[in-house]
C-alpha cells in the first residue's frame, strides 16, 4: 500500500478473485476521510505494474504491460488519464 503525500489516501493493488494470480491488477483508492475503497483502474483493460503518487496528491504515475513495454501514465483520482 501506499499513502498519498498529504495522508488522505491509501492506494493498493488488489486482483478481483483472490489466490487467482491470471485476474487483472487493480489499483484500489482508500478515502481516509469516508472509508469509500474505490476502483480507481476500472477502465484499463491493462495490467498495472507500479505506481507512484504525484507530490500533490492528486493523481498517480503508473506503468503498465502493453505490448511487451511499461509506458508510464498519469491517472487521476476519478479515473481519468490526462
Amino acid at each position: 500500500p501506499l499513502y498519498s503525500p498529504d495522508g488522505n489516501y491509501i492506494a493498493f493493488i488488489s486482483l478481483e478473485r483472490p489466490g487467482f494470480e491470471s485476474d487483472k491488477s487493480r489499483i484500489m483508492l482508500y478515502n481516509k476521510s469516508t472509508g469509500e475503497i474505490n476502483e480507481l483502474t476500472k477502465n484499463l483493460d491493462q495490467w498495472v505494474e507500479q505506481m507512484v503518487w504525484s507530490p500533490d496528491s492528486k493523481s498517480m504515475y503508473i506503468t503498465i504491460s502493453e505490448q511487451g513495454k511499461e509506458p508510464i501514465y498519469k491517472i487521476n483520482l476519478d479515473g481519468t488519464f490526462s
